[in-house]
């Protein structure tokens, strides 16, 4: 078994309430925790034969993390989870898998010969 695993995905969206709907009734999803504040609201659901969790985050203008919304890019996060940060980075390194700086200051990935 991995020590790497995926947490949730977290998906902007403009009306909460109507994700929710969506969510829990097309796709069967349970709500398992929510909270936020006034810049801010998420909802996170489970699926409930995978495990697989979506977040939904809601955002107000005044927030430092609100964009305007344009089709297609709605992802909000993709949460990878790790035992221990450190071993998973020497780990990552020592496979060649981990994503190394160019000169140009961007990141580069391994090719995958």
């Amino acid at each position: 078994m991995s020590d790497l695993w995926i947490g949730d995905v977290g998906i902007r969206v403009t009306n909460l309430e109507r994700s929710i709907e969506f969510y829990t009734k097309v796709f069967d999803l349970e709500e398992i925790d929510r909270g936020g504040d006034d810049e801010g609201k998420y909802v996170l659901l489970r699926d409930r034969r995978s495990g697989q969790r979506v977040e939904l985050n809601w955002y107000a203008e005044r927030s430092p993390f609100w964009t305007p919304y344009v089709p297609g890019e709605a992802l909000d996060h993709f949460e990878v989870r790790v035992k221990s940060v450190p071993d998973t980075l020497s780990d990552s390194r020592a496979s060649a898998s981990c994503p190394r700086r160019a000169s140009s200051g961007s990141t580069a990935r391994p090719s995958r010969n």
